[in-house]
């Protein structure tokens, strides 16, 4: 496998104290292929009892990556204390997969134009704009599932007034799995 040129990487696991994150590629993977040009993946790990004090910055990450000049690497972090677990996801851009799931607040946006499938979730509510990012990154979505029983903070603080309204033009599947009233307006 030292001769590996371009390896693709996909996966999502569990992890008991750390998450996997840019070291754990490196020290595991890339080292051991000098000759990797093109490294293209999506990495989704969740931990329980979740340290915060063991995460590295986003710009760590990025900085690990620098060897693959062709690599935008994007990375966020996500904390749900009601369930006290924690989920770290890392991905090269561009996203070359049909689902993309692990959804929460804190996704950063962009275009992925082969996504087909989209799962929500979050302890915190889904406002308005977040949903109006999924379809400006999403153009082709034909099934979205939500998870998310809060209520809009934006519907309760602003008097209830009427936001446009965000369609996807490609959705043919909705799926509110345990969902307040405002995510279904």
């Amino acid at each position: 496998m030292s001769n590996l040129e371009e390896l693709c990487l996909y996966f999502k696991c569990s992890c008991k104290k750390l998450f996997v994150d840019g070291n754990d590629l490196k020290a595991n993977i890339i080292n051991h292929l000098p000759r990797l040009k093109t490294f293209k993946f999506n990495i989704c790990s969740l931990i329980d009892h979740y340290n915060p004090i063991d995460l590295l910055t986003n710009e760590d990450i990025q900085n690990i990556f620098n060897r693959f000049s062709n690599n935008q690497i994007i990375s966020f972090v996500d904390y749900f204390p009601d369930k006290n677990e924690g989920q770290y996801h890392i991905y090269s851009y561009s996203f070359t997969l049909t689902s993309y799931e692990c959804i929460t607040n804190n996704f950063p946006g962009r275009l992925y134009t082969y996504v087909r499938k989209v799962l929500l979730f979050d302890e915190h509510p889904f406002e308005h704009k977040c949903f109006l990012r999924i379809q400006k990154s999403f153009l082709s979505i034909e099934d979205l599932t939500v998870t998310n029983q809060k209520p809009q903070y934006e519907k309760l603080n602003n008097g209830n007034r009427d936001l446009p309204l965000i369609h996807y033009h490609h959705l043919t599947c909705l799926d509110p799995i345990e969902v307040h009233d405002d995510c279904i307006e």
